[in-house]
Parts: structure tokens; C-alpha cells; sequence
């Protein structure tokens, strides 16, 4: 049900551009290390810069798509 807590989001489209630098924010209640044992009881954020798809393929390799968007950044 949708109410003040719970909404629906807006999810682009295939053509939409974003490019490298840009800041997003993400959430989520995924792993915060690579080698938790656990995820978090508490939806967590982060803001995170955009990479292009080639500079995320120096990481990636061909795993990459143009249909992926890559952040992050070190630290």
C-alpha cells in the first residue's frame, strides 16, 4: 500500500543520458564490504559519482553494458 512512507520512483528510460561526474544517490540494504557477513536491519545511502561506461570498463571489462549506469569512487 502507498502511503507517506511508501511511494512509487521514477525509473528512466533507455535514452536517457547521464554523464560521468554527475552526482547520484542510491539506497539499499545491500552488503557495505564485500566480505559482510550480514546486510544492514536499516536501508542505507550514498551519494556517488557517475563514471562513463568506458572508464568503468578500465574495472569491468566487457561486463559492461551501454545499458548499465557505473559510480563509485574510492574510499
Amino acid at each position: 500500500h502507498l502511503n507517506s512512507h511508501v511511494s512509487p520512483v521514477c525509473l528512466l528510460e533507455t535514452t536517457d543520458n547521464f554523464p560521468g561526474g554527475l552526482k547520484c544517490v542510491t539506497s539499499g540494504w545491500g552488503l557495505t564490504r564485500y566480505n559482510a557477513a550480514d546486510t544492514p536491519p536499516l536501508l542505507r545511502q550514498a551519494a556517488l559519482p557517475l563514471l562513463t561506461n568506458d572508464e568503468c570498463k578500465t574495472y569491468w571489462g566487457s561486463n559492461i553494458t551501454n545499458l548499465m549506469i557505473c559510480a563509485g569512487a574510492s574510499g
